[in-house]
């Protein structure tokens, strides 16, 4: 297995070196955030998730092209990717991060975050006020995926009809390679 791969799969002792001295008092005790900012914005990843995007975009990440986030929510996950991106003296300067979301609020949410949404309201307003320090560096696409055809099945309350009108959101909507995809 090579060091990047057991990296990526948590193998125990493995390396970790997008986590700072003290991270694991600092995860189990609390204390600072491992990614300033994020502590503002409602997540559902964890903190040591969020120290690796961080540190992916900002040292693993060679500055080329785009990288690309599915499903951001209220972008707890683009603010660790849009962090470390800034941060990197790789970057191309025309890089961007790109986030694709039908933003819709759904009822499993209210639990998560206190912003008084009905089930397939926009919450894209406050992705956009928690991510405005890095403004700059989204692109924003309000869209469904290709097989994206009756809502998240998984969930037992549809909110979307599947004839609303969004557009698809495909590949070439990018317009520059991708350097890391990100699925959350």
């Amino acid at each position: 297995m090579t060091v990047m791969a057991e990296r990526a799969l948590g193998v125990p002792g493995a390396p970790r070196p997008w986590l700072p001295a003290g991270w694991r008092h600092r995860i189990l005790h609390g204390g600072p955030p491992l990614v300033p900012g994020l502590e503002r914005i409602p997540t559902m990843i964890s903190r040591e998730e969020a120290a690796y995007l961080r540190w992916l975009t900002g040292s693993e990440w060679d500055g080329r092209g785009s990288i690309v986030e599915v499903g951001p929510w209220l972008g707890g996950s683009t603010w660790c990717l849009a962090s470390g991106l800034r941060a990197n003296p790789r970057r191309a300067g025309t890089a961007r991060l790109h986030v694709v979301d039908n933003f819709k609020w759904r009822p499993f949410m209210d639990d998560r975050a206190p912003l008084a949404l009905r089930p397939g309201e926009s919450f894209r307003p406050a992705f956009e006020a928690n991510l405005e320090p890095m403004r700059d560096l989204l692109v924003v696409h309000e869209a469904r995926l290709p097989d994206d055809r009756s809502s998240d099945l998984e969930f037992a309350d549809l909110v979307r009809d599947p004839a609303e009108d969004l557009p698809v959101f495909r590949g070439s909507d990018i317009g520059d390679e991708v350097g890391i995809l990100f699925v959350d």
